[in-house]
């Protein structure tokens, strides 16, 4: 991806990440960015299937890839992520350069649909497999 203009942010920390089951959907036509950890959150593991990030304290951490995507694709992402239905995301703020700030399509779920499964303390996903 070359231009900013029609474009937008995801964090990922799943099947969406580099060498992830679903990658390709943004590595087509999407630029990696970055790697990235961030406070507030918390990881679960759906059985090895997929993870799932719920909200949590200001020291929990996960680890995301930071991708810039053009915009129509996150149309697409949302289907796979069954947003609005299963899904829901926010906006994650992150600091590119000393003068760059961008917002990120960030993916999670409610607190209940975690219960029972367990917690990846690391925040990420990849290591603990």
């Amino acid at each position: 991806m070359d231009s900013n203009e029609n474009a937008c942010y995801l964090a990922v920390y799943g099947t969406l990440k580099q060498g992830g089951l679903y990658n390709h959907i943004i590595a087509a036509c999407g630029r990696y960015v970055d790697t990235r950890r961030i406070s507030g959150w918390q990881m679960y593991d759906n059985h090895g299937n997929y993870p799932y990030a719920v909200p949590g304290s200001i020291n929990d951490i996960i680890v995301v890839e930071l991708w810039q995507i053009p915009s129509e694709l996150l149309t697409k992402v949302d289907a796979l992520e069954d947003y609005p239905g299963y899904y829901r995301r926010t906006q994650l703020q992150f600091e590119l350069e000393a003068d760059k700030t961008v917002y990120a399509w960030f993916y999670f779920v409610d607190e209940n649909q975690v219960q029972g499964l367990p917690r990846i303390h690391t925040g990420n996903w990849e290591t603990d497999l």
